[in-house]
């Protein structure tokens, strides 16, 4: 990768016209579409961590478009024509180690079958070429994967992965290219509304702004409340392990609803697996020590493939939660203040959110499909449909 996330030492400019608050794949996406519409210049992205240290950095590097509501399977299916060229777009030879051998989906129970079965008209009908896979059509797939009571899987060939550090630093790389300004090290502190415009408050200084858009994530709600927002997004914490570099196990991306586990092996042959467990609310952002032998234990009765993995590392991240599990992209009630939160889907639709909150920043967005099931309104109307598919998002009380 370039050496493009050094930290900055010049003084902060006094003012431009946006100002981003988050660095990872949202920020930098959105940032990217903005540049590429009004030019660079008139960008700002502020990231209170160093390159690739909050949310994107610590994730498994999956995308996916086998969803169960609609808002999802679009920004997926946007997000993956975006991957798929990334290098190209993004004028980024190396490319952003893209693997496309789909995500296997795992049922070891008929109600998990039956929810799979239950989204295929609206992913066929949105173009997502899902299928429905037999347990001797898992065994030829993916031998490995443990039998014992497995009733079936969803599979899509198109899904896959990237690197997360080089998507990063791809979109860094044509950002600073087009003359925006990205800032690490620097923590956002507070947001005042000044007349038509924002003080961003910052620990290297305050900053002078048109608009705002927050994108920190399961972490927006800490700077809404400071402009007295209240954000309907919690956070919950996950756990990660790595191991060390090792022959090919896996092809696809696997996925235990059962296990509420997701277990990826990257092009440079390392395997990452994510386990969720509930965790109560607010827990800090640590590995609990009992994880690892819990989740060693957890991927093992998912592929046998596993057992004789070395492990490296782990760490732990959080993940945000908003009501229904679809993203909030919108405006807030002060006019020019917006935010983006995934709703556990940061990586792998952040190019789509990118595109729209570019579109709705500078008033493009009133057709746009997306915008009756990610704007605030449909959070106040009860009528919540939340997504199906959402595997380890739990919280308990």
């Amino acid at each position: 990768m370039h050496m493009t996330a050094q930290i900055c030492q010049d003084d902060l400019p006094k003012g431009r016209d946006i100002v981003i608050v988050g660095a990872g794949a949202y920020g930098l996406s959105a940032a990217w579409f903005l540049s590429q519409a009004i030019g660079g210049e008139h960008v700002l992205v502020l990231d209170s961590s160093d390159f690739a240290g909050n949310g994107t950095g610590r994730c498994i590097g999956g995308f996916r478009t086998q969803w169960g509501h609609e808002s999802n399977i679009r920004m997926s299916m946007e997000s993956v024509r975006f991957f798929e060229k990334a290098a190209e777009i993004l004028d980024y030879p190396e490319g952003i180690d893209i693997k496309q051998k789909g995500y296997l989906l795992l049922a070891w129970d008929e109600a998990t079958m039956d929810r799979f079965r239950g989204i295929q008209d609206i992913q066929h009908q949105l173009g997502v070429q899902s299928q429905l896979l037999t347990p001797d059509d898992v065994a030829k797939l993916s031998p490995p994967v443990n039998q014992d009571g497995l009733r079936g899987a969803a599979f899509c060939e198109r899904d896959g992965t990237i690197s997360p550090f080089r998507l990063l630093d791809a979109l860094l790389t044509a950002v600073r290219r087009e003359g925006a300004d990205v800032r690490y090290g620097t923590q956002v502190r507070s947001l005042h509304n000044k007349g038509r415009g924002f003080i961003v408050q910052t620990t290297s200084g305050d900053v002078r702004a048109k608009q705002v858009l927050v994108c920190t994530d399961w972490a927006a709600p800490v700077l809404m409340k400071t402009l007295g927002i209240q954000l309907p997004v919690e956070m919950l914490p996950v756990e990660i392990m790595v191991s060390e570099p090792t022959k090919p196990l896996l092809g696809p991306v696997h996925i235990s609803m059962k296990h509420d586990m997701a277990i990826n092996q990257m092009v440079r042959g390392s395997v990452v697996i994510n386990h969720g467990r509930p965790r109560p609310r607010q827990e800090n952002i640590a590995v609990r020590p009992d994880w690892i032998r819990h989740a060693a234990r957890g991927a093992q009765e998912v592929s046998r493939a596993l057992a004789d993995l070395n492990i490296l590392r782990a760490w732990a991240g959080m993940i945000s939660i908003t009501p229904d599990m679809q993203p909030i992209l919108d405006e807030m009630e002060i006019p020019g203040l917006y935010t983006a939160v995934s709703a556990y889907k940061g990586l792998m639709n952040s190019p789509a959110a990118g595109r729209y909150m570019a579109d709705l920043m500078l008033g493009r967005a009133k057709e746009d499909p997306l915008t009756p099931f990610v704007s605030l309104s449909r959070l106040k109307s009860g009528n919540l449909v939340r997504e199906p598919m959402t595997n380890g998002a739990r919280l308990d009380d």
